[in-house]
């Protein structure tokens, strides 16, 4: 397990290495300890779930990473909206809806691949 931490002596970030390269699950966090980002690596590249919190532990954004790239469906939330959509091989991909935090209709748009 590596470890890295702040000035401060907080954990910043720990996870572990194989042969020289991120390899399993990773954890970043703030300088007050909280959640910051959880990923998972394979031989250096991200592959799996990743998720990212706000300070107050709120997901703002969710979903799976393959071969480094975004692929399947993502979700996105900030104070002021919420997107969810799908991506293949890193690019978005089909139906993106956006919302207003109170769950009225921002926007609703089908992006097609190249």
């Amino acid at each position: 397990m590596w470890i890295f931490y702040y000035p401060n002596k907080q954990i910043q970030q720990q996870g572990n290495y194989s042969k020289n390269k991120p390899d399993g699950n990773w954890k970043w966090f703030y300088p007050d300890a909280k959640l910051l980002r959880e990923e998972n690596y394979s031989g250096g590249t991200e592959n799996g779930a990743s998720s990212e919190f706000d300070e107050q532990g709120n997901i703002i954004a969710q979903g799976n990473m393959v071969d480094g790239k975004r692929d399947g469906t993502w979700k996105y939330k900030n104070g002021e909206y919420i997107a969810e959509g799908n991506y293949v091989e890193g690019n978005q991909d089909g139906m993106w809806i956006q919302l207003y935090a109170d769950g009225k209709k921002l926007l609703k748009e089908n992006i097609l691949k190249d």
